[in-house]
């Protein structure tokens, strides 16, 4: 695990980095990839920026709404210090925060600019994946987003780690970014050649759900949040692939019958 890296007379933080590669990795890839049913590439450039714009927003808010309880108690015992500021801003993210704000700027762009949104969200939806890999590998660096102790022989001491208890824990950031890795590659082969409006994302968003949910089980970091038997994140999962399943079967609903009827408008 390499906490951070010297560049010159710079320090850099490894989560950083790879950050910026991931997202540089994630824009060449679907900008590139000769999607037959994308979107225009202008188009798709442009809703990206509404994108990433949408995902930092969205991860720091729902990093805050997470550790609400921990800011409410840090404000009852020390008050509101410059310190507290720098917790609240200078913090952690939270992916499903900036997965949701993704959605929402590519949505507000594809409103704005009369383009159709499943052509946006299909084209962009293969890169996702490969962001969060590398972003995954930045969790393991930086030492969060640790999983539960263990005694297997794949356990791992975050040592440089100043978030993370000293001893052997499960490389849950691993599993995730390889399964993330899995993803891309599957939609990456699978949008190869024209798939139904819509078919992309909706396979992108609910397997990563499905992961997700199941990794969330050998999580070992207290701030996520539990609401009942499962966590912040476990409850999200479940949400998202109702919601993309039935958003999914209404839209190919929507095609049978414009299909069917042709001479008519809605």
């Amino acid at each position: 695990m390499l906490f951070s890296i010297d560049i010159g007379p710079v320090t850099v933080p490894v989560y950083s980095l790879l950050a910026l590669v991931g997202a540089a990795a994630m824009v060449l890839v679907v900008l590139r990839w000769p999607y037959v049913k994308a979107a225009p590439r202008q188009d798709v450039g442009y809703s990206l920026c509404y994108a990433f714009i949408g995902a930092l927003v969205g991860a720091k808010l729902l990093y805050i709404i997470s550790a609400f309880p921990e800011f409410v108690a840090y404000l009852r015992t020390e008050g509101l210090t410059l310190e507290f500021f720098s917790l609240l801003f200078g913090g952690g993210i939270v992916f499903y925060g900036g997965l949701l704000g993704g959605l929402l700027g590519v949505y507000i762009y594809a409103r704005r600019y009369q383009v159709p949104l499943y052509s946006l969200l299909d084209a962009i939806a293969p890169g996702v994946p490969l962001f969060h890999c590398f972003g995954r590998l930045g969790c393991f660096a930086a030492g969060c987003c640790w999983g539960e102790e263990t005694d297997l022989p794949i356990g791992v001491v975050l040592a440089s780690s100043p978030f993370a208890p000293h001893v052997p824990l499960l490389p849950v950031q691993l599993f995730e970014a390889g399964g993330n890795l899995l993803l891309f590659i599957g939609l990456l082969l699978y949008t190869r050649r024209p798939r139904p409006d819509g078919l992309p994302t909706f396979l992108y968003l609910s397997l990563y759900a499905m992961l997700r949910f199941i990794l969330e089980f050998f999580r070992g970091d207290e701030l996520r949040g539990i609401f009942g038997p499962f966590s912040t994140s476990q409850w999200i999962s479940l949400a998202l692939l109702a919601v993309s399943l039935t958003w999914f079967i209404r839209h190919r609903l929507e095609i049978k019958k414009a299909r069917e009827n042709p001479g008519t408008c809605s």
